[in-house]
């Protein structure tokens, strides 16, 4: 509500100043609005686009390099949108533009500059409430930010629903550790978007790996969830007999292969080839791969725990469960992907001393698997723990 009335206050009427042919300024008026409009529905790209074809008949034009900023700023690709707005004349509506500059400072997090910008807005407009509002809101941040150590980046996200019938709409939320300032979403379906809270359509049934890389100004990480989103027809397929066919359910854990005229099923066989997990504070964190040099494995769990004796091939000791993590479909000869960073707080309870990380596939033995030996692995770093 702060926002709209804001904008009211600013920037209720943009005008577009021309020059020169009317037909020229024509056309640069049905670019604006017809911009105005893709950006209203979301559709930033096409929105900047029609943008940036206005400016290149009017370099200078307040309007459309004012509602271009805009359309940055909605779209999270706040750097760009701080520079299209210094480029507006200062003289044009200088309280709107600083507010504005303000606002993209803020989601930078550079608050110190933000409240810089409202407080020139202010010397402006003494009396307008809103601006009251932002330097208040701001200056309760920056005292925040003084108050906590800034968080190190960690890439993570939700989404909802996970599954559901074709077409699905998806809505992802960043739920990123840090600051980032810029995303990159790949929803596995060869479609990507850069928006910080994204949704997304699946027209396609499927099972889709989603990863989110998400960056800020020292560091760029990336985590993907495998098999996160489940796309089912519309309408089952009653010819398929799948009690007759277990390669026919998913998730069954079981491929069948056929030699002449007799059908054998190949089991699973899913071992974790790398785990690196390191401890900041009270947080641990890290990646870990698995192989399935198998058949295709239905779902199947992770378990990260520390224990404070080591077993090369098994999980002993006194063992803490740190936290689970689901796989999903991992097909035969398929490789989960190491850049899926997991992270997990140190339980509180937890006695002083000196712990192995490790990582145990299936630990409720729920798959049947050709080899069962080889689904423990351990860190080669350990955890100290204090007082």
């Amino acid at each position: 509500m702060k926002r709209m009335v804001l904008f009211g206050i600013f920037s209720c009427v943009l005008l577009l100043s021309f020059s020169g042919n009317p037909v020229t300024a024509d056309i640069v008026v049905d670019l604006n609005n017809n911009a105005l409009t893709l950006g209203g529905s979301g559709q930033y790209d096409e929105a900047l686009a029609l943008y940036d074809q206005a400016l290149a008949i009017q370099p200078e034009n307040v309007a459309v390099l004012w509602n271009k900023a805009g359309a940055l700023n909605a779209a999270g690709r706040y750097e760009e949108a701080l520079e299209t707005y210094n480029q507006i004349d200062p003289g044009y509506n200088p309280a709107g533009v600083l507010i504005s500059k303000g606002q993209v400072l803020d989601s930078l997090g550079r608050y110190d500059e933000a409240l810089d910008a409202y407080n020139q807005a202010q010397a402006i407009e003494p009396n307008a409430q809103v601006i009251e509002y932002y330097i208040a809101e701001t200056t309760s941040k920056l005292n925040a930010a003084d108050e906590e150590p800034a968080q190190d980046l960690w890439p993570d996200f939700v989404a909802t629903p996970t599954e559901g019938t074709v077409p699905l709409t998806v809505q992802f939320t960043d739920t990123s550790t840090g600051t980032p300032t810029q995303w990159s979403w790949d929803f596995g379906d060869g479609t990507s978007d850069a928006l910080s809270n994204p949704t997304h359509t699946y027209e396609t049934a499927g099972t889709y790996d989603v990863a989110l890389t998400a960056s800020d100004e020292d560091d760029s990480l990336t985590t993907t969830k495998y098999g996160y989103i489940t796309v089912g027809e519309g309408t089952p397929d009653s010819s398929v007999d799948s009690a007759a066919d277990p390669a026919a359910v998913p998730g069954s854990g079981v491929q069948q292969e056929t030699v002449g005229n007799e059908s054998t099923s190949i089991l699973p066989d899913l071992t974790i080839t790398k785990l690196s997990m390191k401890q900041k504070d009270d947080v641990i964190a890290g990646t870990l791969t698995i192989v399935n040099k198998g058949g295709d494995a239905g779902e199947f769990t992770v378990e990260y725990f520390l224990t404070d004796t080591y077993y090369p091939d098994k999980a002993g000791g006194n063992i803490t469960t740190l936290g689970t993590d689901t796989v999903r479909n991992l097909g035969s000869g398929q490789e989960r992907d190491a850049s899926d960073i997991k992270m997990f707080a140190i339980p509180g309870s937890l006695s002083p001393g000196t712990y192995w990380v490790g990582a145990y596939i299936d630990a409720e033995d729920l798959i049947e698997e050709s080899d069962e030996g080889n689904n423990v692995r351990y860190d080669i770093g350990m955890v100290e723990i204090g007082e």
